[in-house]
């Protein structure tokens, strides 16, 4: 029951740190190679979920994409 609210959280939070860090390690710059490992790690943890828990990261996705869609539309 309880990784029915931790599994979605942690998913979120990983999908958003990739992003972040891998914005981070696009940038030339000090850090940015210590940046692509931070976010290789973090993706290797969305994917872990995505095995372990497909049934909830799908609905997360789903809910992200269409989310995206409904915002791109009201702009």
């Amino acid at each position: 029951m309880l990784s029915r609210l931790l599994v979605p959280l942690q998913y979120l939070y990983l999908c958003w740190r990739t992003e972040q860090l891998a914005a981070k390690a696009g940038k030339s710059g000090r850090g940015h190679a210590r940046a692509m490992q931070r976010a290789e790690a973090a993706a290797e943890g969305v994917e872990t979920l995505q095995i372990r828990f497909p049934k909830v990261t799908d609905w997360v996705d789903a809910r992200r994409q269409r989310d995206a869609l409904r915002a791109h539309l009201s702009a």
